[in-house]
């Protein structure tokens, strides 16, 4: 089902079959989240069965991705991940949660912001101040020394290390900036880098 058509039948399903919103279809798992009023749980379900995918209600729950959805609960927390039937895909909670991207997802608990695998294992045992998306399969850090992008491993990719950084796109090349210098003064300079941390261009 492609988006238009999703966007179509969502509407239908919003009019005249009791859902109040209908929305992040995956293709793989032929389910979308939905909720049947404004304040109301949220839930999968198949849109064009119209029927749920499990007899569970969340405070709120994502659209699916790599095979599993994010659940918040009562006090506002994305702790864990759920199968498409509804069901737990581990038994450990954390503080936040987010989607997968590459067998990988971000997570925080009290020592700071990792990865997890589809079982809830970290990844690796580093924290950091801040992670983000694997892409190319790397993935956005923050620690102490600055920017710089991590492997699936939790070891960083190379050297370099910026003041803000960008994700991997699929030609594998990421912005960055860096104080360098120029005409004899410190300046911020943004520029492109590769997966190993070269700089290829700048401006």
């Amino acid at each position: 089902m492609d988006e238009r058509t999703f966007l179509k039948l969502s509407r239908y399903l919003c009019k005249h079959r009791g859902y109040y919103r209908v929305g992040g279809y995956n293709p793989l798992t032929g389910l979308a989240w939905a909720s049947r009023s404004k304040n109301g749980g949220m839930f999968h379900i198949d849109p064009i069965t119209c029927q749920p995918a499990y007899n569970y209600v969340f405070p709120q729950v994502t659209g699916f991705q790599e095979g599993l959805a994010c659940v918040r609960n009562d006090s506002g927390f994305w702790q864990y991940h759920i199968r498409p039937d509804g069901q737990p895909a581990y038994a450990n909670r954390f503080l936040s949660v987010g989607l997968f991207f590459e067998g990988l997802a971000d997570a925080i608990d009290e020592k700071g912001q990792f990865h997890i695998t589809a079982d809830g294992q970290p990844a690796y045992a580093n924290r950091f101040e801040h992670v983000g998306h694997f892409r190319c399969q790397l993935a956005q850090a923050e620690d102490a020394s600055g920017h710089f992008h991590i492997k699936p491993d939790g070891r960083p990719a190379y050297k370099l290390r910026g003041l803000e950084n960008g994700p991997f796109a699929e030609q594998g090349l990421a912005w960055t900036k860096i104080v360098k210098m120029v005409d004899d003064k410190k300046r911020i300079v943004k520029v492109t880098i590769n997966t190993l941390g070269e700089i290829v261009t700048e401006k």
